[in-house]
C-alpha cells in the first residue's frame, strides 16, 4: 500500500551511505516526511536514490504505483508477471507456499521464528543537522560525526523524557486526504479483480489502516523550530560540548535486484 510504502523508503533511502555522519550535505538531503513529499512531486529531491531516479517521474509524482512502474519496465522481457499481495498473509510464507510452491523453504519458513525489521527513525538525524547549520553545537572536536551528536542528543533525550516525545510537523489534512485516495486508487487498480481485495481486507482495512498511520504520527517527523525554541534544548546545547564516540559502522543501501518476475504488491 502506498501510504505504508511511501514512510518506509523515506526511511531507508535516508540512512545510505552517502548521508552517514556528514555535516556538509543540503537540507534537502535529510528532509521531513513531508518536505519530501513536496520534493518529489516538484522532482527536486536531490538524493540519488530519489524516487524520480528509481522510478522515474510518474511514480513520483503519484501517477503510478512502484510495482507499476516495475511492471511496465520488465514485461517486454517476463510476459508472465505474478502479482504477490504482501498483505494475504504472512509475506515471506506465502511467496514460498504459494506462488513458488518450495515445499521444504515453506515448511521451514512456517517453523521458524519471524523476525521484525523496524522502520528507522530520522528525528535525531534532523536535529542535529539543523542545530549544527544554526551554530548551536559546541564540539570537542572538528572530526565529531553526526552520528555522535545523535546519540548524545538521543540519550539525553531519554533522561528528560522517557517517552521521547518531541513536538512535530506532520502532513497537512488536504496531504493526507490525497495520500489516502491514491493509495486506494492505486491498490484497486492492482488487486481490485481479487476476491482478497472484495472482502473486509481490502478497501475498509485500507482506511482503517491508514487512520492508524495518523494516529501513530507515521507521517511526521520533529518540528526543529520548536524544538531549538523550547527553554530547555537551548540550556542543554548552551551547556554541553559535544565529543566524538566509537565509531558505528555505516549501513549500506542493498543492491536493487534486476528483473524479478513476482511482484510484491504493497
Amino acid at each position: 500500500r502506498l501510504f505504508e510504502w511511501l514512510p518506509s523508503y523515506y526511511s531507508q533511502m535516508h540512512q545510505s551511505v552517502e548521508l552517514q555522519g556528514d555535516w556538509d550535505i543540503v537540507q534537502d538531503k535529510l528532509p521531513t516526511f513531508s518536505h519530501w513529499l513536496r520534493l518529489n512531486e516538484q522532482d527536486t529531491d536531490p538524493v540519488r536514490v530519489s524516487l524520480t531516479r528509481r522510478w522515474g517521474r510518474d511514480v513520483s509524482r503519484g501517477k503510478l504505483h512502484p510495482i507499476e512502474s516495475e511492471i511496465s519496465r520488465i514485461r517486454p522481457y517476463f510476459p508472465n508477471i505474478v502479482i504477490h499481495n504482501m498483505h494475504d498473509g504472512d509475506l515471506e510464507e506465502s511467496f514460498y507456499c504459494d506462488i513458488l510452491n518450495a515445499t521444504n523453504t515453506c515448511d521451514h519458513r512456517r517453523s521458524s521464528t519471524r523476525k521484525r525489521n523496524p522502520t528507522r527513525n530520522h528525528d535525531y538525524a534532523i536535529l542535529a543537522l539543523a542545530a549544527h547549520h544554526r551554530g548551536a553545537l559546541k564540539v570537542q572536536s572538528a572530526n565529531i560525526s553526526r552520528t555522535d551528536v545523535e546519540s548524545s542528543l538521543m540519550e539525553h533525550h531519554k533522561k528528560v523524557d522517557a517517552n521521547e516525545t518531541f513536538p512535530v510537523t506532520c502532513i497537512s489534512p488536504s496531504e493526507e486526504k490525497e495520500l489516502l485516495d491514491r493509495s486506494i486508487l492505486f491498490e484497486k487498480r492492482i488487486l481490485g479483480n481479487s476476491a482478497w481485495y472484495q472482502s473486509e481486507h481490502g478497501e475498509t482495512e485500507h482506511r482503517a489502516k491508514f487512520q492508524s498511520y495518523v494516529k501513530k504520527s507515521k507521517f511526521c517527523n520533529v518540528d526543529v523550530e520548536r524544538v531549538l525554541s523550547d527553554s530547555s534544548w537551548q540550556q542543554y546545547f548552551n551547556t554541553t560540548v559535544f565529543s566524538p564516540r566509537r565509531r558505528v559502522k555505516a549501513l549500506h543501501t542493498v543492491p536493487r535486484p534486476q528483473g524479478p518476475t513476482t511482484m510484491n504488491a504493497r
